[in-house]
C-alpha cells in the first residue's frame, strides 16, 4: 500500500525537476520563503533549469527529451538536446547528425508535409540557428567537450538542414498557394482526371510514332533508343532529355496531382455527366498548363527531399547569373547514383532480350502481321496493334462499350499477342513468386487479369481512333462491366474476377497509401460511382516485374524462402566450374563468440577462400526503396566480416564440416574474397567495409561466360548478337585475381556506366520561389553501340 505519511504529492516516477517543483509548492503552502536559498543560482527558476539540464545530459533517450521539448515549445531545451545528441553521435555512434535528427530519427518534421506549418518552420529555424551558434561557441571553450572537429562536422550538417527547410518549405507554400488558386481545380474530379489522361495518351501516341520512324530508319534496333537523352528540353534548350524519362516524368506528375485531387475532392458527390460537361482540351487551356507545371514542381520537390533524407544528398547555395541566390542539390555518392541508373538500363535490356526471343517464337506460328497501314478509315496506328484488334473494334461503339463482348475464339487469338510479354516476365522473375498463393489468388491469375485489360485497351483504342473523339482517349468504363467481361473470358467466378481487376484500380484508398501502388502499377483511374477511365497508354506502360513485387508486398506474402532458393540456385549453376571448388555441406555451429553461425557459401579459387552471403531483395525504384534494400545488404556485410573472424578462430570446426579439402592453416584476410550477393543490380560494384556487393547474374557470368555481346543484328535476321571474348586471359579459365578486379568493374555494368554522365538541371520555378538546381544522371550514349565501339565489333 506504501507509506501514507510525508509529502504525498511527490510520485516515484516524477523527474527530479518535478520533485523539486512539488517540494517548493509544499514550502510555499506552509508560508516559507525559500527565494534567498537560490540567489547563487540566479533564482529558483534558474536552479530548476540547471537541474533539468543535468537530468537531460544523463538521460539515455535524448530523442524523447527533444520530442517533449518540441511539443512544449521549449526552444532552449530543444537546442540543448541537439547538442547532447551531436556529442553522443560524435563520440559513440558515428551515424552523422543529419541521420540522427532527420533521416532516421525523424525528430525534425518533413517540410513538405501538409501538417508542417509556419509555426513549425519558425520553431525549427530557431532551433537550428541557436544550435549552430551554441556549438560554435562551445568549440572555443576547452572544457565544453565540443572539439573544433566535432563543431565543424555538426555545424555543416545543421546548415544543410537549414538550407533544406528554407528551400523546400518556402517553395511548397508558394506552390500550394498557386494550386489553391488554380481555375482548373474548380472542375470536377472526373473532368480533371480525364483531361490529364487525354493529354498523356496524346503524348504517348506522338512518342510511339517518333520511335517507329527512328526504328525504320536504322539498320538495327538496340532497345535503348527511348532512353538516350537526345531531345532538347522544352524548359531549357541547353539540356537534353530522353523520351523515356519525359514519359515517366509525366506519369509521376499525374500521380502526385491525382493524389492531391483525391485529397480535395475524394468525398464529393460525382456524376459521370461531369466527364463530358465542360471537358477542357489540354492543348488549349492555360489553366491546364499551369496545373501541369505545379504538379511537376511538386514531384521534383519531393524527389529532392527523398534524395536528402534517404540517399544522403547534399544541399548548398549558389548565385545565378543575375546574382539571385538559389539552392543546389547533388548526390553524396555519385558512383552509387550512377549504378542505380545503370541497373535500370540493365533491367530494360534483359526485358528487351527476353521479350524479343518470346516474340520470335510466337511469330513462327502466327499468320497475322503487326500493322501500321490504313484500315477502314483508321489513318494510322503505332506498332503493336495487330489486324485482329482492328477487326474486333468494328463491333465496339465507344458510346456504348458495355454492348461489346469478346467471342471465345476471338479472345484466345487476341490474348496470344500478350503471351510473349507474360512468358518473358516469368523467365525474369523469381520462381518462388509463382508458387505462393493467398486468399485463393496467385501471381499467374494476377497477370492473366492484366492480359485482359491490355487486350481490351487495344481494341478500345482502335475504336477511339476510328471515332475521332478526343476525350474518348480516356474512356469512362464501368467497373461492373470489366468484372463481368473478365469473368466471362477467364471462366472465373464473379467475386474472384472482381478482386483481380480491383488490384489494378487507382482510387482514393490507393492515393492515401503508396504501399498499395501508384499510377505505374494501377492504371485504371477511378472517377467515383463505380467508373474508371481506361487509358491504353497507361495500361501499356505497366512494368509487370514491379507490379508483381508490389502485388506480393501489399498482400504481406512471406518472401523469406527466396533467400534459400537463391543460394541453392547459385551453387547449382557454379558447381560444374572446374576452377571453383564449392562446399555443398551444411556448415553451422556455435562460434567462438557464443553465437550460432551458418555459412551460406564458401568456395576455393586458386589460393583464395571465397565467403559469400546471399541476400534476396525486392527491386528498388526510388530513394526510399534503395534505402530499405540497403539495410539488409549492410547486415550481410556485417555477417561476412564476422565470418572472416570465425575463420581465424574456428577454422578446425569449418574443416570438419566442409566437404571440400581445406588447408591446415586458416586463410589470412588478404586471401579471403568477401562478397555479398543479391538478386538485384542496384548495388553491384559497391564496396562496404571491405566487402564487395554483386548480383547473382554477374558472378555466374564471370565463371561461365567470358564473352560480351554486341549489337542486335538486322531486324529481318531476327534476334542475334555478336560476341567477343574479354575474360579469363591466356589461361582460358577463371582466376582469383581477375575475379576481384571483375567484381569491382564487371562487364555486366561497365558499359552502362560509361554511357551515363552527370548533368546539372534547373528546376522550373516562378518568380516568388527559391531558385533550385540539381545534379541528374543522363544517358548520353546507347550502351549497345558503346560496347560495340569499345570492343571493336
Amino acid at each position: 500500500m506504501g507509506n501514507k505519511k510525508g509529502n504525498q504529492s511527490i510520485k516515484t516516477n516524477d523527474t527530479l525537476v518535478d520533485k523539486y517543483k512539488n517540494l517548493f509548492t509544499e514550502f510555499e503552502k506552509q508560508g516559507q520563503d525559500i527565494t534567498g536559498a537560490f540567489e547563487q543560482f540566479g533564482g529558483k527558476d534558474a536552479f530548476l533549469q540547471h537541474i533539468q539540464d543535468i537530468e537531460d545530459d544523463l538521460a539515455s533517450d535524448k530523442a524523447e527529451i527533444f520530442k517533449q521539448a518540441y511539443t512544449d515549445g521549449d526552444i532552449r531545451r530543444c537546442v540543448k538536446s541537439v547538442i547532447n545528441m551531436a556529442r553522443d553521435d560524435w563520440f559513440l555512434y558515428k551515424r552523422g547528425l543529419k541521420k540522427v535528427l532527420y533521416s532516421e530519427g525523424n525528430l525534425f518534421k518533413n517540410p513538405l508535409n501538409y501538417g508542417f506549418n509556419a509555426d513549425d518552420y519558425d520553431k525549427t529555424r530557431q532551433i537550428l540557428i541557436l544550435s549552430i551558434s551554441n556549438i560554435d561557441r562551445m568549440s572555443k571553450n576547452k572544457g565544453s567537450g565540443v572539439s573544433k572537429e566535432m563543431a565543424n562536422s555538426s555545424c555543416k550538417e545543421l546548415v544543410q538542414l537549414m538550407f533544406l527547410y528554407e528551400c523546400l518549405y518556402n517553395n511548397r507554400v508558394e506552390n500550394e498557394k498557386r494550386l489553391n488558386e488554380s481555375a482548373f481545380l474548380e472542375l470536377s474530379l472526373p473532368q480533371i482526371f480525364q483531361s490529364f489522361l487525354v493529354f498523356f495518351q496524346s503524348q504517348n501516341n506522338l512518342v510511339r510514332e517518333e520511335m517507329a520512324k527512328r526504328w525504320h530508319s536504322q539498320e538495327y534496333i538496340t532497345g535503348f533508343e527511348s532512353q538516350v537523352a537526345s531531345e532538347n528540353s522544352s524548359i531549357n534548350p541547353d539540356l537534353h532529355v530522353s523520351f523515356g524519362d519525359s514519359f515517366e516524368q509525366l506519369i509521376e506528375d499525374m500521380d502526385a496531382l491525382f493524389r492531391y485531387v483525391f485529397h480535395l475532392k475524394g468525398n464529393d458527390a460525382i456524376s459521370m455527366d461531369d466527364t463530358k460537361d465542360g471537358f477542357k482540351t489540354p492543348y488549349e487551356s492555360p489553366d491546364y498548363s499551369m496545373l501541369d507545371a505545379l504538379s511537376m514542381l511538386d514531384v521534383l520537390l519531393s524527389r529532392m527531399e527523398m534524395g536528402f533524407r534517404y540517399s544522403g544528398w547534399y544541399i548548398g547555395t549558389s548565385k545565378d547569373p543575375d546574382g539571385k541566390e538559389g539552392y543546389c542539390f547533388w548526390p553524396s555518392d555519385e558512383k552509387a547514383f550512377k549504378i542505380h541508373i545503370a541497373a535500370g538500363l540493365r533491367n530494360k535490356h534483359n526485358f528487351m532480350i527476353e521479350a524479343a526471343n518470346e516474340s520470335l517464337k510466337a511469330s513462327v506460328s502466327r499468320k497475322s502481321k503487326d500493322t501500321g497501314l490504313n484500315y477502314d478509315g483508321v489513318e494510322h496506328l503505332p506498332g503493336g496493334f495487330y489486324s485482329e484488334y482492328l477487326t474486333a473494334s468494328d463491333r465496339l461503339n465507344t458510346k456504348d462499350i458495355e454492348a461489346f463482348h469478346f467471342g471465345a475464339e476471338e479472345y484466345k487469338i487476341l490474348k496470344s499477342y500478350a503471351e510473349p510479354v507474360i512468358a518473358s516476365t516469368k523467365k525474369r522473375n523469381k520462381p518462388y513468386y509463382f508458387t505462393v498463393q493467398f486468399n485463393d489468388i496467385c501471381v499467374e491469375e494476377y497477370l492473366d487479369a492484366y492480359v485482359f485489360l491490355y487486350t481490351l485497351s487495344k481494341v478500345v483504342y482502335c475504336a477511339v481512333i476510328r471515332s475521332g473523339v478526343q476525350e474518348d482517349l480516356a474512356l469512362p468504363v464501368s467497373l461492373e462491366y470489366l468484372y463481368r467481361e473478365y469473368a466471362s473470358v477467364s471462366r472465373l467466378k464473379n467475386d474472384k474476377a472482381k478482386r483481380l481487376i480491383d488490384f489494378y484500380v487507382f482510387d482514393n484508398s490507393v492515393s492515401r497509401n503508396k504501399r498499395l501502388g501508384d499510377l505505374f502499377t494501377n492504371p485504371l483511374v477511378s472517377v467515383g460511382t463505380g467508373m474508371i477511365l481506361l487509358s491504353e497508354g497507361l495500361i501499356n506502360q505497366v512494368n509487370l516485374d514491379r507490379n508483381i513485387e508490389v502485388f506480393l508486398d501489399r498482400n504481406n506474402v512471406n518472401l523469406a524462402p527466396i533467400g534459400k532458393e537463391l543460394e541453392n540456385s547459385l551453387i547449382a549453376k557454379l558447381q560444374s566450374v572446374e576452377s571453383l571448388r564449392i562446399n555443398t555441406n551444411k556448415i553451422e555451429f556455435m562460434a567462438y563468440d557464443g553465437r550460432n553461425v551458418e555459412f551460406d557459401f564458401i568456395a576455393l579459387i586458386d589460393d583464395y577462400l571465397i565467403i559469400l552471403e546471399m541476400k534476396s531483395l525486392l527491386q528498388p525504384y526510388d530513394d526510399v526503396e534503395l534505402y530499405r534494400r540497403r539495410k539488409p545488404i549492410l547486415e550481410g556485410v556485417d555477417q561476412v566480416n564476422r565470418r572472416v573472424k570465425i575463420v581465424k578462430k574456428d577454422w578446425k570446426k569449418i574443416k570438419e564440416l566442409a566437404n571440400i579439402k581445406l588447408p591446415e592453416e586458416a586463410y589470412e584476410e588478404e586471401h579471403i574474397i568477401k562478397i555479398v550477393c543479391t538478386d538485384v543490380y542496384d548495388f553491384t560494384g559497391l564496396e562496404f567495409d571491405g566487402v564487395i556487393v554483386t548480383d547473382d547474374a554477374t558472378i555466374i557470368k564471370y565463371f561461365t561466360n567470358p564473352y560480351v555481346h554486341g549489337i542486335l543484328d538486322k531486324q529481318e535476321k531476327g534476334v542475334k548478337f555478336l560476341k567477343k571474348k574479354v575474360l579469363w586471359g591466356e589461361s582460358g579459365k577463371p582466376s582469383a585475381e581477375e575475379l576481384i578486379r571483375y567484381l569491382h568493374n564487371s562487364d555486366t555494368m561497365d558499359y552502362y556506366l560509361e554511357c551515363i554522365e552527370p548533368e546539372w538541371k534547373g528546376i522550373p520555378v516562378f518568380e516568388d520561389y527559391k531558385p533550385m538546381v540539381f545534379q541528374d544522371m543522363v544517358v548520353k550514349e546507347d550502351p549497345l553501340k558503346k560496347i560495340a565501339e569499345k570492343y571493336g565489333m
